[in-house]
C-alpha cells in the first residue's frame, strides 16, 4: 500500500493481498504476481505531491497566491457584469448589511447551519443527490453576491464624496476586500463574515424583512 507514490513490483515480487496506491500507479513487472486486486485512486494528488517535493511550502504558497489573485480577478470581473445588470440589486443587499447588521448576521448565521443540517440528513439519499448539488449551487451564487455586495459598501464607506460613483466605490471596496485576503488567517475569518453577513442580508432582502434605502441616498431624497 502507498499513499502519494507507486507500489513497484518486479519480475519475482509476489503479492497475496491487494496492492493499492493512492495518488499513484501499481507497475507491475511481468512475472510479478498479485493474488488480490489492483487499487489505484486520486491520481490527480499525484502531481500535488511531486510539486510539494520539488518546491516545498514556498511553491505551495505562492500557487495559492496566484490562485487567489485569479480568483478575485474573477469575482471582480463578474461584480463589474452585475454593477451594470443589476445595480439596484447590490446596493439593496449593500444597504442592509449597513442599517441592519445584527439582524443580517444572525440571519446568516442560521441560513449556513440550515444548510449544513440540510446536506448531513439528505447525504447518501436518492433526494439528496439531486438537492445537494443545487443547495452547493446556490451557496456559490450567495456568497459571490456577498463578495460583491460587500466589496460595493466598503467602497461606499471610503469614497462617500456624491460625485462618485458606484462603480467606482465598487473597485476599490473589492481591491481593499482583496488585499484583506491575503493576512494569514484573519483573511480567511474576514471572508467568513463576509459571507454570513451577505447570506443574512440577501435572504432579508428576497423575503422582504426590511426595504432600507440605498447606501449613500439622503432621508429626503427617500421622501421624494
Amino acid at each position: 500500500m502507498a499513499f502519494g507514490g507507486d507500489v513497484v513490483l518486479r519480475e519475482r515480487a509476489r503479492v497475496e493481498g491487494d496492492a493499492v496506491a493512492f495518488g499513484g500507479a501499481v507497475i507491475q513487472a511481468q512475472g510479478a504476481r498479485i493474488g488480490g486486486d489492483i487499487v489505484t485512486g486520486f491520481r490527480g494528488s499525484r502531481r500535488g505531491v511531486d510539486f510539494l517535493r520539488r518546491w516545498g511550502i514556498v511553491g505551495i504558497l505562492f500557487a495559492s497566491i496566484i490562485f487567489y489573485l485569479f480568483l478575485m480577478l474573477a469575482i471582480a470581473v463578474v461584480g463589474i457584469l452585475l454593477m451594470l445588470l443589476l445595480p439596484n440589486v447590490l446596493q439593496s443587499i449593500a444597504a442592509i448589511i449597513n442599517q441592519y447588521p445584527l439582524k443580517s448576521g444572525l440571519w446568516g448565521l442560521g441560513s449556513i447551519a440550515a444548510l449544513i443540517l440540510l446536506t448531513v440528513l439528505l447525504v447518501g439519499s436518492l433526494f439528496g443527490n439531486l438537492l445537494i448539488p443545487l443547495v452547493n449551487l446556490i451557496v456559490m451564487v450567495a456568497g459571490l453576491l456577498s463578495a460583491i455586495s460587500m466589496s460595493l459598501l466598503i467602497g461606499k464607506k471610503i469614497l462617500t464624496a456624491p460625485s462618485r460613483l458606484p462603480m467606482q466605490q465598487f473597485l476599490v471596496g473589492i481591491l481593499i476586500l482583496g488585499l484583506i485576503g491575503l493576512i494569514p488567517i484573519v483573511g480567511g475569518l474576514f471572508f467568513f463574515a463576509v459571507a454570513i453577513f451577505g447570506f443574512g442580508a440577501i435572504l432579508l432582502w428576497l423575503l422582504g424583512k426590511v426595504q432600507p434605502p440605498i447606501v449613500g441616498q439622503t432621508h429626503d431624497q427617500v421622501g421624494n
